[in-house]
């Protein structure tokens, strides 16, 4: 499970419930909490399977514009001022980290290398036993494994979406 929280000062308290519950399932995964120096994650009692990932500051801004813009002969100064201007918006507006969601897996594939499976999730979100919803071995069965609402399951959607990481 990759969460994304952006600058070094904010933290929602209810964040600390997050990284306790997920302890539940420390059998099934990890849940993986990339920040920016935030000092209220530092200090925080987690459970044992959440790996704190401190990209520094303006970390987070830096993995995008470097996945974002290929190598060339203007590539720096391009992910430079593309780096800037993410982190502004990040630090003033970390909603927005909601876009990137998409792209966890390939922003993070050296963190999730030794993981057979991937999610995104959010930091208010408060676990239980994951094993409840998602069998082991439909882990090892299937690339995708997908939790809807009896409602929403026909559509398009990706709700609690696991994915398989990718060999390229």
């Amino acid at each position: 499970m990759v969460v994304t929280l952006a600058g070094n000062k904010k933290l929602a308290d209810y964040f600390e419930w997050s990284c306790r519950s997920i302890g539940a399932s420390k059998g099934l995964v990890d849940m993986l909490v990339f920040h920016e120096h935030n000092q209220k994650v530092l200090g925080m009692n987690c459970a044992e399977n959440v790996k704190l990932v401190d990209l520094g500051e303006k970390g987070l801004s830096g993995i995008i514009s470097n996945h974002m813009i290929p190598e060339g002969p203007s590539a720096q100064e391009s992910r430079n001022e593309l780096r800037m201007m993410l982190a502004e918006i990040l630090v003033h507006m970390p909603r927005y980290l909601v876009e990137i969601k998409p792209m966890t897996g390939s922003l993070f594939a050296q963190y999730l290398s030794n993981y057979t499976h991937w999610s995104y999730t959010d930091p208010d979100i408060v676990w239980g036993n994951l094993e409840d919803w998602i069998d082991p071995q439909d882990l090892k069965t299937y690339d995708l494994v997908s939790v809807a609402k009896n409602w929403d399951a026909a559509r398009l959607y990706l709700r609690g979406q696991v994915g398989v990481k990718s060999t390229s």
